[in-house]
């Protein structure tokens, strides 16, 4: 069941697309706390999750989510009817984006140079999400030759993530990448604890 996943991929390639060759847009979504502190543009805690950088950038992110995406889907469809799931799960998805910016925009509202675009902190709550649903998932993750539990892919990422969040030079939110972390943990916690003591019970068998 991913077919919410691949709609939210979809609008994310179409947007990126248009902003490439679109720099107003860009320039307009981007994720900026100056400008939204200083010109009230609240949308940029949004709309700055359907841009990417570049081809590379979007395709790890949608490659992560087409994956992950699914178990975090299958999730809300256990939780919920099958009318109603979609909804909880784009509403999840969206306020991954803007929770995992909040405190990046307290840190850099003074600062006008400081940009970032990407959906990083959603794509990175999909992930803890699904790995909370599908514990026992391995993945195969390039250039490692064997697949691994998804909880080790999931720390992994993360301190690849707090690593480029204090050395990274680009545009890419990898500060994001650790609250929307954060974020996925705390929304299956609230929603669905259950799930978080099957996990806790389950994880040596993990590894």
């Amino acid at each position: 069941m991913i077919e919410t996943t691949v709609i939210i991929i979809v609008i994310t390639i179409l947007i990126s697309f248009m902003a490439w060759s679109q720099p107003n847009l860009m320039s307009n979504w981007i994720f900026s706390p100056y400008h939204i502190s200083q010109r009230k543009q609240w949308h940029r805690f949004a709309t700055s999750g359907f841009l990417h950088a570049d081809y590379l950038h979007l395709i790890f992110n949608m490659v992560s989510l087409y994956f992950l995406g699914q178990y975090a889907e299958q999730g809300f469809l256990e939780k919920y009817d099958s009318d109603l799931y979609r909804y909880f799960y784009i509403i999840f998805y969206i306020s991954a984006i803007v929770f995992s910016h909040i405190p990046v925009y307290f840190k850099h509202k003074r600062n006008p140079g400081y940009r970032a675009l990407g959906a990083s902190g959603a794509v990175s709550a999909v992930i803890f999400m699904a790995v909370i649903m599908k514990p026992d998932m391995r993945l195969l993750i390039f250039p490692i030759p064997v697949s691994i539990p998804g909880i080790v892919y999931a720390i992994l990422y993360v301190l690849y993530s707090a690593y480029m969040s204090k050395n990274a030079r680009d545009n890419i939110g990898h500060e994001a990448h650790l609250y929307g972390s954060l974020y996925g943990l705390v929304f299956v916690a609230v929603m669905m604890p259950e799930k978080i003591t099957d996990f806790m019970n389950n994880l040596p068998s993990f590894f």
